[in-house]
């Protein structure tokens, strides 16, 4: 391999923390598509053309076998579009009334499915690891949901998404047809006008910590500034590169800092470093 292929491979690679890989493994960005999901990751080994995009499927073919409860956590939560939630009371108080609120995208609201107590359990069983939490999901559609997930040592993970708080999408096709009527493209900006409001109210309720957690999945999520700006509301660190550049300082003093073409459009870079010093973690590239 070339200096020149080295250096591209490099710059290039992406890193997942809390999971260990295996050392020959390399991670990089995958497909965003509408056959693709959450994290967005392709891993690759030596002998493999392209890699493998990463689900729970696979994810034991580039990991060492699993045995302890960090390691089981780690293996769902990369799967989890969100952050883990320890009280989602808030969140479904909102749900609750946007459905009473929106016209168009109702979310869905089952408060039989909250579970009594809402800590993480992570237990051995002769199956594998049992896991399970709450997670507030942001890819496509948002949603408060119970993941029960099953992490054998070595072989495919089971994951099961109980919806608490379904909706609404975020995204959806739309079907554009030459003369379209005012009252069609009236309610499509109104569709879109409700999916931002109901990311803004979900945001405030949630209280998003600033944790690499979260910085992890904002930057798969590849959320935009001003969606960043409505999950970790106050002080950021000023980059001095306008509006569509910026940076928090986490909750155990590293850094997070992200590049993105506008306000509103996704983010393409976001690196995690120390305050002033090295990087730690590439989580999304170009």
């Amino acid at each position: 391999m070339t200096t020149l292929a080295v250096l591209i491979l490099s710059l290039s690679t992406l890193d997942v923390p809390g999971v260990a890989f295996r050392e020959d493994v390399g991670i990089t960005e995958g497909t965003r598509g509408l056959r693709e999901a959450f994290p967005y990751l392709r891993a690759k080994r030596p002998g493999m053309a392209r890699g493998e995009e990463l689900t729970p499927e696979n994810l034991h073919r580039f990991i060492p076998p699993v045995r302890d409860e960090k390691a089981a956590y780690a293996a769902v939560r990369l799967f989890v579009a969100g952050i883990a939630v320890e009280k989602g009371d808030a969140l479904i108080t909102v749900g609750e009334e946007l459905r009473k609120e929106f016209q168009h995208l109702k979310p869905k609201v089952d408060r039989k499915a909250s579970p009594a107590d809402w800590s993480r359990r992570v237990e051995r069983k002769a199956d594998g690891w049992h896991v399970t939490f709450v997670a507030y999901e942001m890819d496509r559609l948002l949603q408060l949901v119970r993941i029960d997930a099953v992490v054998p040592e070595s072989g495919p993970i089971s994951m099961q998404r109980t919806p608490i708080v379904r909706g609404p999408m975020t995204s959806w096709q739309t079907a554009m047809i030459n003369g379209q009527d005012d009252g069609f493209l009236r309610r499509e900006k109104e569709m879109q006008a409700e999916a931002r409001d109901a990311r803004r109210r979900y945001a405030e309720a949630l209280r998003m910590p600033r944790t690499l957690d979260a910085a992890f999945a904002i930057g798969r999520l590849r959320l935009s500034p001003a969606e960043v700006r409505s999950l970790w509301p106050g002080k950021q660190i000023d980059l001095a590169r306008g509006l569509n550049h910026g940076g928090y300082i986490l909750a155990d003093g590293t850094v997070v800092s992200f590049a993105a073409r506008t306000v509103q459009s996704p983010i393409h870079t976001l690196i995690h470093r120390k305050n002033k010093g090295p990087v730690l973690h590439r989580l999304t590239v170009r």
